[in-house]
């Protein structure tokens, strides 16, 4: 069984071929406007690798929470070649995979929790807090980031952090909890592909046993406003 993962919820966009559990490729695409590029980069990803659209299962996305534009542009180009070709679609949660990349790390079994924290601009941060076992402590939610600093210094405990939120956030949450937080290095600034690719793996067989999914829906997580100027 051969399905895609890809990921494309901010500037850059990551794809990933799976046969079963193992990862066959993964190509990264690092450049402005990567995601609305999706349909080139996904034609030439798999004649590369020689396997025909046709034959796969199907193609696990990373759904959001992300940014706005660039996450509203993969999911449309996605949602238009499943329902054209008739692939299935298994929408997968950032923080999620994050969430689930993060455990992978030896530093994650030396720490109390764990938080997946990504950009939501204008100072505020999506966010999940859970342990090393993966229960979560705090669901996924939207706030901005002094609020989001002041639950994890509550837990008064060591805190690791990833996502692109660590690096923009960095000071804030240093200022705060000092010496216990910690960081991956390299700090993941956006969910691997594998772990997306693990996740719907591991969600495909209930799937299968539904009506077939053609599109997915953005999850923002954010409410977006709209000013009109009078």
């Amino acid at each position: 069984m051969h399905f895609i993962a890809l990921q494309g919820t901010y500037s850059s966009l990551e794809l990933g071929l799976f046969k079963d559990q193992a990862v066959v490729a993964v190509e990264y695409y690092d450049e402005l406007r990567a995601s609305s590029n999706l349909v080139p980069f996904l034609e030439e990803f798999l004649k590369k690798n020689n396997v025909a659209l046709e034959a796969l299962s199907f193609i696990a996305v990373d759904k959001g929470p992300g940014a706005f534009t660039s996450l509203r542009a993969t999911i449309a180009s996605i949602n238009g070649i499943a329902f054209a070709r008739q692939i299935t679609l298994v929408g997968v949660n950032s923080l999620e995979a994050l969430q689930v990349q993060a455990c992978d790390a030896n530093i994650a079994k030396q720490v109390r929790y764990v938080v997946a924290l990504l950009n939501a601009y204008n100072s505020d941060a999506y966010f999940r807090i859970f342990d090393q076992q993966l229960n979560i402590l705090v669901d996924e939610s939207c706030q901005k980031i002094d609020e989001v600093v002041a639950r994890l210094a509550a837990l008064k405990a060591s805190v690791l952090c990833v996502g692109n939120g660590a690096v923009l956030y960095k000071q804030e949450l240093l200022t705060v909890l000092g010496d216990a937080l910690h960081f991956l290095t390299p700090n993941p600034a956006v969910p691997a592909v594998t772990a997306i690719g693990r996740i719907a793996l591991k969600a495909w067989p209930q799937l299968q046993n539904q009506e077939a999914l053609y599109s997915i829906e953005p999850y923002y997580l954010k409410t977006q406003l709209f000013a009109i100027k009078r």
